[in-house]
């Protein structure tokens, strides 16, 4: 209740209490719960898991005040929350999924660049002639890559706790790994191999999604076409 009132102050402009990092960010939690899974009405004000993973959200907020919430950020939680009836477990396997295997990375933008070379080898090996399409339309990596592997701020609310988006990126802002791009079945699936092989598994499931729309991809002259298909 502290860190509420504090954080709703500050986005009032009152700066009387002093807020470590980007704790205000907590505002944002409340817009993002109902937009969670949203099909399976279970994170809204009136579902079932809305109070947990409200909770959960707000103490890793006040937990890493350096990185604070991000919009989005809601999608790991929840994913935690179906699978973890214990929420002290699911905080604490959130506050440790999010630093190891390169998540802050993304969250940082520190050291990304590294990241988008990598793949521009992988594809260069795998599918040769759909990154010589992207080459010859400039579609750079970051314009999808951000959507599919990780969460998004800089979504103009304002906020400190949005991080600076990737110039010309020309995906949505509030997205997470792979859990908005994929069915959720299948996306449970990714996460357990995420679990199982670490961040080299977003390599291989973004080649493959590649692989498999290459052939709608590869006869597209539009590329406003392209970059639908590519954010969808």
């Amino acid at each position: 209740q502290i860190y509420r009132k504090r954080a709703a102050a500050r986005s009032e402009g009152d700066s009387s209490d002093a807020i470590i990092g980007r704790e205000g960010s907590i505002v944002l939690i409340d817009t993002d719960l109902p937009r969670t899974f949203p099909e399976l009405q279970m994170f809204g004000e009136e579902g079932p898991l809305y109070q947990r993973l409200r909770e959960i959200l707000e103490v890793y907020t006040c937990y890493r005040p350096d990185v604070g919430y991000i919009q989005g950020m809601s999608y790991f939680a929840a994913i935690l929350c179906l699978h973890i009836d214990d929420p002290c477990l699911a905080f604490q396997c959130l506050a440790n999924l999010m630093v190891k295997e390169h998540l802050f990375v993304f969250y940082r933008l520190s050291h990304v660049a590294k990241y988008y070379e990598i793949f521009d080898m992988l594809l260069t090996d795998a599918n040769p002639k759909l990154y010589r399409l992207f080459r010859q339309h400039d579609v750079r990596h970051d314009q999808f890559l951000f959507n599919w592997f990780q969460v998004r701020g800089g979504c103009g609310c304002g906020v400190v706790a949005c991080v600076a988006v990737p110039p010309n990126a020309h995906v949505p802002c509030h997205q997470t790994m792979f859990l908005k791009v994929l069915p959720l079945d299948t996306a449970c699936r990714v996460w357990d191999w995420f679990f199982l092989d670490g961040a080299i598994l977003l390599y291989r499931v973004a080649v493959a999604l590649l692989n498999n729309l290459s052939s709608v991809l590869l006869k597209e002259d539009d590329m406003e076409v392209t970059y639908a298909v590519l954010s969808k």
